[in-house]
């Protein structure tokens, strides 16, 4: 890989860039990360044939609304952490008794389906364990041959590049051994030469869409489960209690909402009760 010859970045470059995502993406840099904007960006910088940052911020500047380069620039910044069962407390307690409740209280609000949101999908590994977990239970404890298409599993994250990945259902070898068992492996994977591909029956349970968490929720749809993780922590406080605003609207009367360890709704939201199941902490709609 060539060496990157961009120079190090100025404490104004920094400071248009920080202004510039988090205006587009809600993300807050502090400002102890100019180095990690630097890092981010030398390789798109200079591959637009720029001198410096200041050449970049001009180039993205002049598209029309957060164009292809504004994008690019997201996916850059973006930190796109993730694993499969990531968090396993919050799976096993969806297993072990909170999806039969809500599929109980669907029920009894003549809905006949689960709906659930993964709001920061990052390269599919969360929603596609969603979607492991919620067929595991439709096998094993509803015992319904068709739960399994009755379970409606959107997707969203911001970066375009994620987003692909996602939709492709193709993972490295390095990728399935994050979280992943071999009975699992088998179960839900099959081998595309030296790569793993998702089945198709557990690919067709998810919708993916690219989607900005600083826009309005309206066009979404409504939800028994959110699952908001990893990804609170890198707002504004004002931003935060924007986004656990919309998504209480969102949600079904007493859906769940998951968020990410150390992250928190009560600083932000009156709108949740913090609940627990075995070793999961999550909060319900009051």
């Amino acid at each position: 890989m060539a060496e990157i010859m961009m120079p190090d970045i100025t404490k104004q470059e920094f400071l248009l860039f920080r202004d510039f995502i988090e205006k587009h993406c809600g993300i807050h840099l502090g400002p102890d990360k100019a180095y990690l904007v630097q890092h981010r960006l030398a390789r798109l910088a200079e591959g637009c044939g720029c001198s410096c940052y200041a050449d970049l911020f001009d180039l993205a500047l002049k598209e029309k609304e957060c164009g292809r380069l504004c994008g690019q620039i997201i996916d850059a910044i973006t930190t796109n952490e993730t694993s499969w069962f990531r968090d396993p407390r919050q799976f096993e307690a969806l297993l072990g008794q909170l999806l039969l409740d809500t599929w109980k209280k669907g029920k009894d609000g003549r809905r006949n389906n689960l709906e659930i949101w993964s709001a920061a999908c990052s390269t599919g590994q969360e929603p596609y364990t969603i979607a492991m977990v919620a067929t595991d239970f439709c096998e094993t404890v509803v015992r319904e041959k068709e739960c399994r298409s009755k379970v409606r599993v959107l997707a969203t994250d911001i970066s375009e590049a994620s987003i692909q990945k996602a939709i492709s259902g193709i993972y490295e070898e390095a990728d399935m051994k994050r979280g992943l068992d071999e009975k699992r492996i088998d179960r839900y994977f099959f081998r595309d030469g030296t790569k793993w591909r998702i089945r198709e029956d557990l690919r067709q349970m998810v919708v993916f869409k690219r989607f900005n968490l600083k826009n309005d929720f309206k066009g979404l749809g409504t939800f028994d489960i959110v699952f908001l993780r990893n990804v609170i922590i890198y707002f504004s406080d004002g931003l935060k209690k924007e986004i656990f605003q919309r998504v209480a609207k969102r949600l079904h009367p007493g859906g769940l909402l998951f968020l990410g360890t150390g992250e928190t709704v009560s600083a932000h939201s009156q709108a949740f009760t913090v609940e627990e199941c075995g070793d999961a902490t999550y909060y319900r709609l009051k």
